[in-house]
């Protein structure tokens, strides 16, 4: 995962804090790619809220650090994106983390406690990631 932060603040190292911003925006397109394999750039821009030039300009930044690439599907205009293998490896280590981050911020929680935190982030929040089970009985 050091390369990845590392290239990030190579690429926006502005020094206005945007190393941060940047790296969330890389990190949720990996994932988005990652579950929507084939998902095209306007699809990808809508379900991340960015704007068309700004999601290709992720999208030219994710394919230059070799993590994803394009694939053209039937007009010259639309691409396909998927993630390639340091893309899927990248994506892996980062929910890895995100998992020891999730464990070790929940240890001063009772289970009771850790399942109501997660009902009520789904509410305000709700993905996947945060388990079906507690969405459907908030």
């Amino acid at each position: 995962m050091d390369w990845f932060i590392n290239t990030w603040r190579a690429m926006t190292a502005d020094g206005k804090g945007g190393v941060v911003a940047t790296l969330v925006v890389f990190v949720s397109a990996l994932a988005t790619v990652g579950v929507n394999p084939g998902i095209n750039q306007s699809a990808l821009g809508a379900m991340l809220n960015i704007a068309g030039p700004s999601v290709v300009k992720v999208i030219d930044d994710l394919e230059g650090m070799e993590v994803l690439r394009r694939e053209r599907m039937g007009d010259r205009r639309n691409y396909a994106l998927v993630l390639i293998e340091k893309g899927v490896d990248a994506l892996q280590k980062y929910q890895r983390l995100v998992k020891t981050f999730e464990v070790e911020i929940a240890t001063a929680l009772t289970d009771a406690e850790r399942q109501q935190l997660l009902r009520l982030l789904s509410r305000i929040a709700p993905t996947e990631s945060w388990g079906s089970s507690e969405r459907s009985q908030a």
